[in-house]
C-alpha cells in the first residue's frame, strides 16, 4: 500500500509497515483507495500524521 500513499509513507519513515499493519490486522480489504483513505484519517486520528497531509494526497489522485 506504501507505493499508492508514498506521502504517508515518506512522513512515517520507518515506522509505516508496522503502523500499518496494526491497522489492518483483522479489517477485511475493501479497496486500495479506500483503505488508503481511512488508514491515512486513522493516523491523523492518533496524532501520528498532520491533517493536511490527507487533503494534499487525495487532492494530488484526483488530479
Amino acid at each position: 500500500m506504501g507505493d499508492r500513499i508514498p506521502h504517508v509513507r515518506a512522513a512515517c519513515g520507518e515506522r509505516f509497515f508496522a503502523l500499518f499493519t496494526a491497522w489492518a490486522e483483522g479489517r477485511p480489504k475493501v479497496s486500495t483507495r479506500a483503505d488508503a483513505e481511512v488508514f491515512t484519517a486513522h493516523l491523523e486520528s492518533i496524532g501520528e500524521l498532520p491533517a493536511p497531509t490527507r487533503r494534499r494526497l487525495f487532492s494530488l489522485r484526483r488530479n
